[in-house]
């Protein structure tokens, strides 16, 4: 982004962590982190994917994002606006400005409420729309997400997985937000739809000029949408750059070997992960890399030293104790 662009949505240090019961747990661990002191900024218009493997804390941050979830370190602005010093009233109101469109088109709607209630609920909330240009407006957000005004009588198990996610998507951008955390939208789709529906969100966010979080772990779909990607491992962020250049010269080994989709296993270990529960795994012991034991360049320092997010190329980031100077080798086979 430019030097002069401002950020719509900012975290610094970001941390949360869950308590685990103590079978989960283990012995000697009883939390478990999350999102582990990530910094991230989201600027006006842009969209900007959270991409990683499952698990690895991304639902988790556009939810903290939102103030959906609490932080339990750092802080959350928006527009300038601490999200943790507004009171219970300010927050109410900044809602309308920052929304969220869920993984499941299924879950995500009420059951009891047909698709006209369910769009109205905002309206009524933030607009205080009522009567004519209550269902005018409804009308509008149906055709604009390639339904139809009579739908707003039906009730969601009267619609396809494909269309109920139109319609969460209508209830989104319903209020004009600024800001939007779509969480992995089209992963329960069929691929069939998924074109769709990313076609009608790139449409959307021009036509309002929101900012948009698009959280995936598919890189296909990563590419068509995104200007900026932000890969994320074990609640820490590993790499930052625009889309074109992050899949035209990945830096980190995790995303190098995620555009291979080749995770290689350190010789002697298994190929699943290690349980990040674990409270042998390095990078929750608040030092080392968070890649530490999986990645195939790992040296020494990497179980000691915890990199820094540092710019390797113009407006292009790791945290990597070994990407830099010179290229990496092949490490996707």
């Amino acid at each position: 982004m430019s030097a002069d662009s401002k950020p719509l949505v900012e975290c610094r240090g970001l941390v949360k962590t869950f308590r685990l019961p103590a079978l989960a747990a283990g012995p000697g661990s009883r939390e478990f982190r999350a999102v582990d002191g990530l910094s991230l900024a989201v600027y006006p218009g842009e969209t900007l994917a959270l991409v990683g493997e499952s698990g690895c804390g991304k639902s988790t941050t556009g939810r903290l994002l939102l103030r959906l979830e609490k932080p339990s370190a750092g802080t959350v602005t928006f527009e300038g606006r601490d999200l943790a010093a507004l009171s219970a009233a300010r927050l109410r109101t900044q809602r309308s400005r920052m929304q969220m469109i869920f993984q499941d088109p299924y879950g995500s709607l009420n059951p009891r409420l047909t698709v006209g209630a369910a769009l109205a609920e905002p309206l009524r909330i933030h607009w205080r729309l009522s009567g004519k240009s209550l269902r005018e407006r409804i009308a509008g957000l149906l055709e604009n997400v390639g339904l139809r005004p009579e739908h707003a009588r039906r009730y969601p198990h009267e619609f396809s997985g494909g269309q109920r996610q139109r319609i969460a998507i209508a209830r989104a951008v319903s209020v004009n937000p600024g800001f939007v955390v779509a969480d992995e939208p089209v992963s329960s789709l069929d691929i069939s739809i998924q074109g769709q529906i990313l076609k009608l969100l790139i449409e959307l966010k021009k036509s309002l000029g929101m900012a948009m979080l698009f959280i995936s772990h598919d890189l296909a779909v990563v590419r068509q949408i995104s200007d900026r990607v932000a890969v994320m491992y074990r609640g820490r962020l590993v790499e930052l750059a625009p889309a074109g250049e992050l899949f035209s010269r990945p830096l980190h080994p995790y995303t190098r070997l995620l555009l291979s989709c080749v995770l290689a296993p350190r010789p002697g270990r298994k190929g699943a992960p290690p349980d990040i529960r674990s409270p042998e795994a390095t990078g929750y012991r608040g030092f080392g890399c968070s890649f530490a034991g999986r990645c195939p360049l790992e040296i020494a320092a990497c179980t000691r030293e915890t990199p820094e997010l540092r710019e390797l190329y113009p407006d292009h980031y790791a945290a990597c104790l070994v990407a830099g100077g010179k290229p990496l080798p092949d490490i996707s086979r």
